[in-house]
C-alpha cells in the first residue's frame, strides 16, 4: 500500500502561503494500492466541498481507474500531531 500526507488549506490562493489570511487545517493520509512503477498510475485529483452547515469533505479520486483513495468529512482540524478524524462516505 502507497502512501501520501496531503496537506488542507483555506485562504487565499494569490497571496504566499505563509500570509496570516492562510491557515493549515489539517493533514490527510491518502492511502491507495500498489502501483505499477509508473508514476501517473499515482496521479489524483482532489475536491473540497463544504456543506451548507460549513463541514469539509474532501475526496480524492486515482485519475487512472477513477477509484477513490479518500472521501470523507474531516472531523479534525488544526494540531499536526493529532491524526486528522475522516468519516468515510
Amino acid at each position: 500500500m502507497s502512501k501520501l500526507t496531503v496537506e488542507v488549506w483555506e485562504g487565499d490562493p494569490d497571496r504566499p502561503v505563509d500570509h496570516p489570511d492562510n491557515v493549515k487545517l489539517t493533514e490527510l493520509t491518502l492511502a491507495y494500492p500498489e502501483r505499477s512503477g509508473a508514476a501517473e498510475d499515482g496521479a489524483f485529483d482532489l475536491e473540497y466541498t463544504y456543506s451548507k452547515e460549513g463541514l469539509l469533505t474532501v475526496r480524492a479520486t486515482l485519475q487512472k481507474t477513477g477509484l477513490p483513495v479518500l472521501d470523507g468529512e474531516v472531523r479534525v482540524f488544526g494540531d499536526s500531531t493529532v491524526p486528522p478524524e475522516i468519516e468515510r462516505n
